[in-house]
């Protein structure tokens, strides 16, 4: 099975970089919480930009741009704890 989501803010005049960042990230959390792992895939991006057969395959016109590639899966293993590493502290700053 596969499945593509797509999210399109060339309309929306507020999101930038970051805001499209955060769909990015956003989507592998969303992942994580039903259970799925997940991967960036920055060189497919590149390619995909950089080919005419790949943006013909997917439709895409001269404007279009991928800005993400991830990989949704099921994982193949289950973890039963998790890495050990060293604790950390951090300190809170007054805003």
């Amino acid at each position: 099975m596969s499945m593509s989501i797509t999210i399109d803010s060339s309309h929306c005049t507020s999101c930038g970089e970051c805001s499209r960042e955060c769909h990015r990230h956003l989507i592998v959390l969303m992942a994580q919480t039903l259970g799925l792992g997940s991967c960036f895939v920055s060189l497919a991006q590149n390619a995909i930009n950089a080919s005419r057969t790949c943006r013909k395959i997917l439709n895409m016109s001269p404007a279009d741009r991928i800005h993400a590639v991830v990989v949704l899966g099921y994982p193949a293993v289950q973890f039963h704890r998790a890495i050990p590493r060293e604790s950390k502290t951090f300190q809170w700053l007054d805003t």
